[in-house]
């Protein structure tokens, strides 16, 4: 099982107004992007709860929710190098069921309710980006402490931005075990991982964790991923 445990020592607030940024936003310039071009794979829980499926491909970047547990959307980035200071910004639209999504009862409590924020993994503590999933200090998500705030309430609706600086003095990341980029120890890892990224984008889950997964009716759709205004991919 992979990465269903990891909500830092902070729970995530919740979004308001549907919509919520870095406090690095107004830095990241938007370029034209990929838009429906973008390579966008969608990954499930299995009906087991053990493992994920394969990377599903989205055209266009459109991902329904109502296929199962949705846990991840990612662009394949191939080893992407990431420096220290530069703004990723994933743009899209979340367009509602007719009845809430939910959120896995695995996320158990507190009631931080189903919601997804930027995510990337890259090689084994960034030095061999084919290494086996799963390995410590491979996979980190934005950590939502305040005032940084980087999530998006899945029952909101509309259009979204999310923005953040890979740079620990400025957004907060956390890795599988929800140890804070606030760590000396735990930046350095941070980074040397994001100098080898090979999948960028979201993560979905709900309560204590950051992709325990989300069902119900409707749809995530990811219109960019960028970095510093470039589409990535």
């Amino acid at each position: 099982m992979r990465i269903r445990t990891i909500l830092a020592a902070a729970a995530a607030p919740l979004a308001i107004g549907g919509v919520l940024l870095t406090a690095t936003a107004a830095s990241a310039s938007m370029g034209n992007g990929n838009g429906p071009g973008q390579s966008i794979s969608a990954y499930y829980w299995q009906p087991n709860g053990h493992a994920l499926t394969g990377g599903q491909a989205m055209p266009g970047g459109a991902v329904p929710l109502s296929g199962g547990y949705l846990a991840k959307v990612t662009e394949k980035t191939n080893n992407l190098a990431l420096n220290r200071g530069d703004v990723i910004t994933i743009t899209g639209t979340v367009t509602p069921g007719s009845t809430p999504f939910q959120t896995n009862p695995d996320g158990q409590y507190p009631a931080v309710g189903p919601n997804f924020r930027i995510f990337f993994e890259g090689g084994s503590a960034g030095t061999n980006p084919s290494s086996p999933h799963g390995y410590e200090t491979q996979a980190w998500w934005v950590n939502g402490t305040t005032p940084v705030v980087d999530d998006v309430d899945l029952n909101t609706t509309g259009a979204f931005t999310l923005t953040a600086t890979v740079d620990p003095s400025v957004t907060t990341w956390n890795d599988w075990n929800g140890s804070l980029t606030t760590d000396p120890a735990t930046a350095t890892a941070f980074l040397a991982a994001a100098s080898h990224v090979r999948a960028l984008g979201v993560s979905v889950g709900g309560g204590f964790f950051y992709e325990n997964g989300v069902t119900g009716p409707g749809s995530i759709q990811i219109a960019q991923i960028l970095v510093n205004g470039n589409p990535v991919g």
